[in-house]
């Protein structure tokens, strides 16, 4: 079963995210991945797990996509207010957050 960012956002409650989007409830989502930034092809099925240094770099390839940002964003500024992104706290390991994602999808596949 595909899932969408309000229930990845639910399932993370224990590392107390913020979350910002518009989007709707539709089910998209079908797996995590760690973006990579050169090629700049975002797929709009996964959502994409960086720290937020990385997604400040490179905010312009990360519009109609779904993000986990490691690290505060601050999404009142213009440049960020459109993404859609779940937001963690600083100090997070990217490997153990990307494991509980995995495990998130592998859930609701069951």
């Amino acid at each position: 079963m595909d899932i969408n960012i309000h229930i990845l956002y639910d399932e993370l409650k224990d590392f107390n995210p913020q979350i910002n989007t518009s989007r709707d409830i539709d089910l998209t989502l079908r797996n995590v991945r760690l973006p990579e930034f050169i090629d700049g092809n975002m797929r709009q099925d996964c959502v994409y797990l960086a720290e937020s240094s990385d997604i400040e770099e490179n905010v312009h390839l990360l519009h109609g996509v779904d993000v986990i940002s490691i690290g505060h964003i601050d999404l009142h500024e213009k440049v960020f207010s459109d993404l859609s992104v779940i937001s963690l706290p600083e100090g997070y390991s990217k490997t153990s957050i990307f494991g509980k994602v995995q495990d998130i999808f592998e859930k609701y596949k069951q």
